[in-house]
């Protein structure tokens, strides 16, 4: 890997294109019209895509296009046609998190670069493992990791790793928020978030907003430093939504850290901050200090700067020098020759030189005129003057050879296109899928627990697995030990820091004969195959289409529930590749988070698993850390509501099994739940269908 990692900068308009690269971004990421997680961002028209990258490659700037969002079904013909048309401009990779988008642009255009995007949630070697083993050359990890997670992935990842330096941190880890698609039907995972963590959620106030985090920032020479000594590939600055002149003064700012200088961090924040900026992550520190909202302040600190960052990226980003031979012949037309450093040659013409009545053309003259590319992306090289007969050619006449030469030089580049292997023979009938029988057959029970002490004594006979933590399982081993071909190990939710002793116990468990595993995350898929286990997907692996599902069977899952992002109706329909059920009881996540938003105002002592958010419409968001060998991972908030199906299980006819997830119940409830199930019975007041209905937008 590169010892100086490239800068990858975020742009939604042209402007925002020439202020990257003006200021000395190596690569842009956008997005397209659609299937994008900035959908609300300007975005770019095919023509605007296509000018866009011609212009970014002749200043030799790469170009790589988020097509990071959930792709359903009904979508997937007009996925294939947007990678086809991206390929055809020219773009150098695609930044993905469906794993059925992913299949689909492996399948059109072999050769192109793919890039994991922070959507699929990889944190640690495992998950980079798996995105290698599917023909990613790149991941973009977590924001949440520290410097010693990020150091390990980066020494054992087969791939490239990115990692985000500075911009805006969801207080959610990347790919796992369902806040805005439960409250509003406007998903996270399909490029419509509407950003209501940003509102009112408080611990001890509802007024309080404990889901808002500052802005990262990594943005000083020693943290840089410290990335590019570790191998990282990328530093990615986030913010599609923001203005030119955000992108300008990030973009300067990254430049001189990686330069070994320290960046004006005040305009930086004058451009745009939460209450500043934070590293808490990066540096282990999490706590209330991570947390901020833009405040007025923050906003009327921005008007003076940003004249001024709008003149910064006017001029050209020197991007390399070019050797000139000048060619002086009588009678034949004057000749420019220039090469650049990529070994890119071009030659421009303009009238037969004259007879020098005086001084003919030398090469300080020449160089005089040709080295004026104070307007171009060059520098001069080395200069050879070729007049054996003593020719004469005027400044004017110079300067036009020079004008034509860079301007058809830059034409050269711009048509340095990656050339790629698009499929001629991928038709859209690869589109068309096997479907599920029409019969609708009675789903099976799946229950899920959060500990031992809620499982019922019938609760293995009603059901057909019983999922529950690991920890869970290692500490009542004896109790089910009768049982262990019904027991699917649940390893924490997200592995930071853990990865290797989950390993460790997933082995011994295995050897005491448990050997069903749920996946959470790519991670967990690659970490139960190591050990040899069944593996069972679980909602968070945001199954969304069937090309997913397909994947999913070769990668070699038993079964899976599907995203939460599907209606029943459009999960129904799914092609009958892989056995596949849904979530159909519970509190479920609507946030998965690594700094806990009740430590802000309590100790885990004092909160003992019982505190709750509370909105500024009085609901109660119940929060719940998942613990690995006592140590806090990861910390769940729930919805406020219980997804609730038992009085419409008609609705439920068709799939394969669906899951009861149980938090914060009692074993008394559990029961009533269980039997309510069961026969079908139990309206309740107050309850969710969550999107099962209504679906994402």
């Amino acid at each position: 890997m590169n010892s100086r990692p490239e800068i990858l900068a975020p742009v939604s308009t042209r402007e925002g294109v020439c202020a990257a690269v003006g200021c000395g971004a190596d690569a842009v990421y956008l997005g397209g019209k659609d299937f994008n997680a900035r959908k609300n961002a300007h975005n770019f028209t095919y023509d605007e895509l296509k000018l866009a990258t011609d212009y970014c490659h002749a200043r030799d700037v790469k170009v790589y296009l988020a097509v990071n969002t959930l792709v359903f079904d009904s979508e997937l013909r007009a996925f294939a046609q947007t990678i086809r048309a991206a390929c055809e401009c020219g773009v150098d990779a695609f930044i993905v998190q469906d794993l059925g988008a992913a299949d689909i642009i492996r399948s059109i255009a072999p050769g192109i670069r793919m890039h994991a995007s922070t959507q699929m949630t990889i944190h640690s070697p495992a998950g980079a493992r798996f995105a290698a083993s599917l023909g990613f050359e790149r991941i973009v990890a977590a924001r949440e990791m520290s410097r010693e997670e990020l150091g390990q992935l980066v020494k054992e990842s087969p791939i490239e790793v990115e990692v985000f330096v500075h911009g805006a941190l969801c207080m959610c880890v990347s790919g796992q928020c369902y806040l805005s698609g439960v409250l509003g039907q406007r998903s996270a995972n399909r490029g419509q978030c509407a950003q209501p963590c940003r509102l009112q959620f408080g611990v001890r106030r509802p007024e309080d907003c404990d889901l808002s985090l500052k802005d990262l920032s990594l943005l000083h020479p020693d943290y840089l430093a410290e990335l590019a000594r570790m191998g990282v590939a990328s530093l990615k600055i986030e913010g599609r939504m923001k203005r030119p002149e955000y992108v300008a003064a990030a973009v300067t700012a990254c430049r001189q850290a990686l330069d070994g200088e320290m960046p004006d961090l005040e305009r930086l924040r004058s451009v745009f901050s939460r209450s500043g900026f934070t590293d808490g992550y990066f540096l282990g520190n999490l706590g209330r200090q991570m947390f901020g909202v833009r405040t007025r302040e923050d906003v009327a600190r921005a008007q003076p700067v940003l004249n001024e960052l709008k003149n910064s990226y006017q001029k050209e980003y020197k991007r390399g020098s070019v050797d000139m031979e000048l060619s002086l012949q009588t009678g034949h037309p004057s000749r420019l020759r220039m090469c650049d450093d990529h070994g890119n040659s071009v030659e421009s013409y303009i009238d037969p030189p004259q007879k020098a009545l005086s001084r003919p053309t030398d090469e300080a003259q020449a160089r005089m005129q040709l080295s004026k590319l104070g307007d171009t992306i060059f520098t001069m090289g080395s200069l050879t003057v070729d007049n054996p007969s003593g020719l004469y050619l005027s400044a004017s006449r110079l300067n036009a050879l020079r004008r034509g030469a860079c301007e058809e030089l830059m034409r050269v580049r711009a048509r340095r296109a990656p050339r790629l292997s698009i499929r001629p023979d991928y038709e859209d009938e690869s589109l068309s899928f096997m479907k599920r029988p029409s019969d609708l057959r009675s789903p099976r029970l799946r229950a899920r627990f959060r500990t031992f002490a809620q499982i019922p004594q019938n609760a293995f006979s009603i059901c057909e697995y019983v999922i529950l933590p690991i920890d869970e399982v290692v500490a009542h081993g004896k109790e089910l030990a009768p049982w262990r071909e019904k027991v699917i190990l649940s390893p924490v939710r997200l592995l930071f820091g853990v990865e290797d002793d989950v390993a460790r116990v997933l082995r011994q468990l295995k050897a005491q004969g448990f050997h069903h595993i749920e996946c959470h995350t790519v991670g967990h898929i690659v970490l139960g195959r190591e050990c040899g286990m069944t593996l069972h997907g679980a909602f968070s692996l945001n199954l969304a289409n069937t090309r997913a599902l397909i994947r999913a069977a070769k990668e070699g899952l038993a079964d899976a529930v599907v995203s939460r992002e599907l209606t029943l109706d459009r999960a129904r329909h799914l092609g009958d590749y892989l056995p596949y059920g849904v979530t159909a009881y519970g509190r479920l996540p609507v946030m998965t988070v690594r700094n806990c938003p009740v430590r802000n105002v309590k100790t885990c002592t004092a909160c003992a698993g019982r505190e709750q958010l509370v909105d500024r419409m009085g609901k109660k968001f119940p929060v719940r850390c998942e613990r690995f060998r006592g140590r806090q991972v990861v910390s769940d908030i729930y919805n406020a509501d219980v997804l609730y199906m038992a009085d419409r299980l008609r609705d439920l006819e068709g799939f394969d099994f669906i899951v009861l997830d149980f938090t914060v119940e009692e074993r008394a409830e559990v029961s009533e739940v269980l039997r309510s199930y069961q026969i079908g019975d139990g309206n309740r007041s107050g309850v969710t269908r969550e999107l099962l209905y209504r679906g994402a937008l």
